[in-house]
């Protein structure tokens, strides 16, 4: 072998690079002379820029992206804020109304200024004996009454469903043309048996939609029950 000749030498893998200057971030620090041959190409364009501006970039990104996720939180926390005010304002009304027309009233009243919906139709369930549904028919259904079967589920585990809603079976339950619904909720109200079902519309295919948490929508059932059963007693 001619002693001239350079001994090759195996370059480390990039893995390994990466793992050594994982371990010790100061590397550069220490040879700050590396720092004049290393570049990192523009994202996207042509063109390098010094590590030390890449970093600064990337840390600005990264800056920028914590704000925005903390501006979304601070924007559902306040959301949360005001819904929970607006359920206790509700629950107060409730004990203060005096009849069964305030209740539904004051319910319609509440969801649509208060919980952003478009419309609201409500839906009371008899008792066998059929009294109230022979009285006011347009607003009680009998308990085996065919328009409440796609909701049976709903009203089973006493839980709101979001989004995914046939339309054509909550106009069928409700009685109401729903062509300029975009989305929908439904909440049942349950206590010991299906009292009725409340439903919330929106023109907004977004604003109710399957993956939304209903943890509120679940407390509003709770306090229209509770308003709705008081009365129903005394029917």
């Amino acid at each position: 072998m001619n002693r001239s000749e350079p001994i090759p030498v195996d370059e480390p893998d990039a893995d390994v690079v990466a793992a050594y200057l994982q371990r010790h971030p100061d590397f550069l620090a220490q040879r700050p002379e590396l720092l004049a041959s290393l570049y990192v190409p523009h994202q996207p364009g042509s063109g390098a820029v010094s590590l030390v501006e890449r970093q600064v970039q990337v840390l600005r990104e990264h800056n920028e992206r914590l704000e925005r996720q903390l501006s979304q939180l601070l924007q559902t926390a306040r959301e949360n804020e005001r819904v929970g005010n607006s359920l206790v304002g509700l629950g107060r009304g409730l004990l203060e109304a005096d009849s069964l027309d305030a209740v539904l009233a004051l319910v319609r009243d509440a969801l649509l200024n208060e919980f952003s919906a478009d419309v609201v139709w409500i839906r009371l369930i008899d008792t066998a004996d059929g009294r109230s549904v022979a009285r006011d028919p347009a607003r009680f259904l009998a308990p085996d009454a065919g328009e409440l079967a796609p909701f049976a589920e709903c009203l089973d585990k006493g839980r709101p469903v979001c989004g995914g809603l046939d339309h054509d079976r909550i106009a069928e339950l409700f009685g109401v043309d729903v062509a300029e619904l975009g989305s929908a909720a439904v909440v049942p109200l349950v206590a010991g048996r299906p009292l009725g079902v409340v439903a919330l519309g929106s023109r907004d295919s977004r604003h109710f939609h399957p993956d939304m948490g209903t943890h509120f929508l679940a407390q509003l059932g709770e306090l229209v029950t509770s308003g709705v059963s008081r009365h129903l007693a005394r029917e």
